[in-house]
């Protein structure tokens, strides 16, 4: 549900009788105590309703506490977020699944049947549940919660089912956008014990934990485990000792970056072979490998010779339009070896979960959106008015332009513009003589004449967008007694974690520091006892690496004393 972004319509104070009467209703839902519902919804907290329409079209309310998204009111039913449960874990009953699973999870899958782990085979093990009761998922490796759902079926029609089909709906899933609603106060899966279902004897042949081999471990049966486990451990030594061929291990990677890339390779037709490679193949993985290979690594020594070989297999299609400037024409899906190549992605998900551990959450990129003026040139290729690229994809797109209308002399390199660039790069032609411009003369203009605005980046995708570039203001006060103190607004705009802002601000500068509201503003400022102003500075622009121009303030630097001769 919340896998793509969702509009919010409004976003409105709830009154403190609304609040007492969404107690009520949670209190009657979910069985909650008095305990339990301040520890939901502290007294002196800050409770907001906000309308959002999901990416499905889908009305719903989501309420938040102190910014951060508590539940969701969806269809006359309240939902728990991960935060929620994360605080009062007992609330619901809760599906054990295996760690791997939970990339699939986030990614936009439902829990499957063969994904879930069960207490024996037997009825009871699906206990005694309702189709479409609420539900949580949790992690054999973690009981803490990491995604929210309803069942697709009850506890009869599962046993029925012979371990097949949807288990849970998944409706919220921790990574997506209602967990990163707002970037400043985005927590991380708590650590906890084993979630308490686990696989037993009964269950582990029907349900193995994905990517092992399945073994028994009952006491009585210690020798057969040993010499099984000895034979698992030669195996894997075996495949671990075996060579990796930097050939196979590259073509595995063109495979994996077509299956992957299917639909957005599909729309781009024809792409450039200079542009495929670097942007798709590149970034692939290799299961067995730690890293992807270098072109040299190969036989093939050139990006060319390999995409030849390809195109020799059968894979791809390649015409060459122009001498040295070759395109992919067609991808043939029906390849048996890519109809059965399983791309391997944990890697980059491994990679993403790795940044999300990171203190800057998100990441400014300066984004164009394609107006009046640069309409004719983004249309040609498909994108639409009002579509926000990045300068790389801007780059692209012209040089694909440019190709495609076939202006590019290959023996200066310069592009006879045609009428479209023409206005854009001049405006208005002169005189009827051919105008040439380089491709970076060419992509400058384009860029000054489209519309700025910036995007959050995020491990997991776009988080927040604005016409505003936002600035982050350092400043000094003075409190009482004379002492100075360091202010410093607008980091929620970056998505920095406060906490850890805070932390890093302790330990560098053995300073004392709180958070208060910014005059006229609903946003935070962070204060830091004394004169921290450079200690701040050096921290936003070298750890965070925060643009300098982005922050402005360091001119309350204290200045450096010189002694006296």
């Amino acid at each position: 549900m919340f896998i793509k972004a969702f509009r919010v319509k409004n976003n409105i104070q709830v009154k403190s009788s609304e609040v007492k009467k969404l107690k009520t209703k949670l209190s009657q839902q979910y069985k909650l105590n008095e305990d339990e519902l301040s520890i939901l919804l502290p007294s002196k907290s800050s409770v907001q309703s906000v309308k959002a329409t999901t990416h499905g079209e889908q009305q719903l309310i989501i309420f938040t506490v102190d910014k951060r998204p508590m539940f969701f009111e969806f269809e006359d039913r309240i939902y728990p977020t991960v935060y929620w449960l994360w605080l009062i874990p007992s609330c619901v009953p809760y599906f054990t699944t295996h760690p791997q699973v939970l990339p699939k999870l986030a990614n936009g899958a439902n829990l499957m049947m063969p994904g879930v782990v069960k207490e024996g085979s037997d009825r009871k093990s699906f206990g005694r549940f309702q189709k479409n009761q609420i539900v949580a998922v949790n992690l054999s490796s973690n009981a803490s919660a990491v995604g929210v759902g309803v069942l697709a079926l009850d506890s009869e029609d599962m046993y029925m089912s012979a371990g097949h089909g949807i288990c849970v709906k998944m409706l919220h899933v921790f990574g997506d956008k209602l967990w990163g609603m707002e970037g400043s106060v985005t927590q991380q899966i708590p650590v906890s014990k084993p979630a308490v279902r686990q696989p037993n004897l009964n269950s582990e042949q029907d349900f193995p934990e994905l990517g092992s081999v399945p073994s028994n471990s009952q006491p009585q049966e210690q020798n057969d485990d040993d010499s099984s486990s000895e034979d698992d451990s030669e195996s894997q030594q075996s495949e671990g000792n075996q060579a990796l061929n930097p050939d196979d291990i590259l073509k595995s990677m063109f495979m994996s970056a077509l299956k992957i890339n299917k639909k957005e390779l599909l729309s781009l037709l024809p792409i450039q072979v200079g542009t495929f490679y670097p942007t798709y193949v590149l970034k692939q993985k290799h299961p067995n490998g730690d890293k992807s290979v270098s072109i040299k690594e190969t036989s093939y020594k050139k990006v060319s010779t390999f995409i030849k070989q390809m195109t020799d297999e059968g894979f791809i299609v390649v015409k060459e339009e122009n001498k040295g400037v070759e395109k992919i024409i067609s991808i043939n899906y029906e390849h048996p070896e890519l109809v059965t190549h399983i791309p391997f992605k944990v890697k980059s998900e491994d990679a993403k979960s790795e940044q999300s551990c990171h203190m800057l959450l998100t990441k400014m990129t300066e984004l164009y959106v394609v107006n009046e003026s640069t309409k004719k040139i983004f249309n040609a290729l498909g994108v639409k008015d009002g579509n926000a690229l990045d300068s790389t994809e801007i780059k692209n797109y012209v040089k694909d332009y440019v190709s495609r209308k076939k202006l590019l002399d290959p023996i200066t390199k310069q592009a006879l513009l045609d009428d479209v660039l023409v206005e854009i790069c001049l405006g208005k032609r002169e005189n009827e003589d051919p105008v040439r411009m380089s491709l970076d003369e060419i992509i400058a203009n384009v860029n000054s004449k489209m519309d700025n605005t910036f995007e959050m980046r995020s491990q997991s995708g776009p988080l927040i967008r604005g016409g505003k570039k936002p600035i982050i203001q350092i400043t000094i006060a003075t409190r009482m007694g004379n002492k100075k103190v360091t202010l410093i607004s607008n980091l929620e705009a970056y998505g920095i974690n406060i906490a850890e802002f805070s932390k890093a601000c302790k330990i560098g500068v053995q300073a004392s520091t709180s958070i208060t509201k910014t005059p006229g503003s609903n946003t935070n400022q962070f204060q830091i006892q004394g004169n921290q102003v450079r200690f701040v500075y050096s921290l936003l622009t070298e750890t965070y690496k925060i643009a300098k121009g982005n922050i402005s303030g360091l001119e309350f630097a204290k200045k450096d004393k010189t002694k006296k001769k």
